[in-house]
């Protein structure tokens, strides 16, 4: 399984000044993160390679939090092939199990005992992807720190 973290900070002023309010922060945070992770989750699939589309349906996210004052959004592939999409490969040979590997080239059936794979190129979508939403995401976690002194003004009153 491939795993891609991001991971958002605790508002670490405002958690200082304010200590009782962490779990307002939490919750607030926690709430944010979700709503981003599915916008993310969107945007990745729309910057992922889609020779079949098998890749890009495979993504997801999942907000945790792994500590009081951290919480990460984390995006998965459950495409056994994801880490050669995303990292490149060295030319490598390829041997056949059984007899011969078996593939077609213009129309023609070949067989061969081994063949040379060229490698893998990997693919930056998720560079482009995090470049494209890095604006929306910086806002939703700004609404956090004011939603939670607007939280804390009001309960102060």
């Amino acid at each position: 399984m491939l795993t891609i973290s991001v991971e958002v900070p605790g508002l670490r002023d405002l958690l200082g000044r304010f200590a009782k309010w962490e779990s307002e922060l939490a919750r607030f945070r926690r709430q944010e993160a979700a709503q981003s992770a599915v916008k993310m989750t969107t945007v990745l699939q729309r910057y992922a390679p889609k020779r079949t589309g098998r890749f890009s349906r495979s993504l997801y996210s999942r907000v945790l939090e792994p500590g009081p004052k951290i919480t990460q959004i984390r995006f998965y592939s459950n495409d056994p092939k994801a880490q050669f999409v995303i990292y490149p490969t060295r030319a490598h040979l390829i041997r056949a199990r059984g007899k011969a590997l078996r593939f077609n080239v213009s129309g023609r059936t070949l067989f061969r005992a081994q063949v040379m794979h060229p490698g893998t190129k990997g693919s930056d979508f998720v560079s482009r992807a995090v470049h494209s939403v890095r604006p929306e995401f910086i806002k939703a976690m700004n609404r956090v720190g004011v939603r939670a002194v607007v939280a804390l003004a009001g309960a102060r009153r």
